[in-house]
């Protein structure tokens, strides 16, 4: 098989910034779970939110990733379900300066609920839920779905950059946890995440462990509307 893992682009599009620091220690216990934002009376203006939000990926070496999302959503509001934003479109900025693009594509899509696919505005938008029925309090979702970033581009060096939650989501999301398995042995020290805007390199909160080619961790904090949690590992 080809060299693996030339670069993965961050989903949505965010820029690398060079002086990305350096995390959490390896082989620390994650934090135990946090109370739910549906239990916060300073939450209870938002229509909806997300309770938890759980994400397992695996890295496959053909450029594309096997993705299992677990989302609780609480909604103080009535709604038929929740709208899922996954980006095609990938704009990455490397630590070399180099700039590239690239568009994604969207197989193997599952739902545990009734659900609709189109593509709008340069992403694949699941709407979830069932159009006769509108739902109050707590209601669980898994979506999964592999996500093909295409050729490689990269030149020079291998790297793995991606948005675990992207910053498309319209509300807040508390207790997020991740697994990420990589197909091959990689240096833990080079491993980095950051949670925030676009261009945050900020890592308050985040723990996480390694285990042979598995990343596992929690951020024990909350992302408003727009931010990301995002990995970056140079293999």
């Amino acid at each position: 098989m080809k060299k693996s893992l030339k670069y993965f682009a961050a989903v949505p599009a965010i820029v690398l910034i060079t002086s990305f620091c350096a995390f959490a220690a390896r082989g620390e216990t994650p934090a135990t779970e946090q109370s739910k934002l549906s239990a916060d009376s300073r939450y209870d203006s938002y229509a909806y939110l997300l309770d938890s939000y759980d994400v397992n990926i695996i890295v496959n070496e053909d450029n594309s990733f096997d993705m299992t999302e677990h989302i609780g959503a609480y909604f103080h509001q009535a709604r038929h379900g929740i709208t899922r934003s996954i980006p095609l479109k990938n704009k990455v900025v490397r630590l070399d300066g180099t700039t590239s693009f690239n568009r994604a594509k969207i197989t193997n899509v599952t739902v545990d609920a009734p659900f609709s696919s189109s593509v709008s505005d340069g992403s694949r938008v699941l709407k979830i839920g069932n159009a006769d029925i509108t739902l109050t309090g707590a209601k669980d979702y898994t979506i999964a779905y592999t996500y093909h970033i295409g050729r490689d581009t990269g030149k020079g060096y291998d790297e793995f950059y991606f948005n675990l939650i992207g910053d498309q989501w319209d509300t807040a999301i508390g207790n997020v946890t991740f697994t990420v398995a990589m197909p091959k042995a990689f240096d833990a020290s080079k491993l980095g995440l950051s949670h925030g805007y676009k261009g945050s390199t900020s890592s308050g909160g985040i723990t996480y462990e390694v285990i042979g080619n598995v990343i596992t961790g929690h951020y024990e904090g909350v992302l408003n509307a727009g931010e990301a949690l995002t990995i970056r590992l140079q293999l």
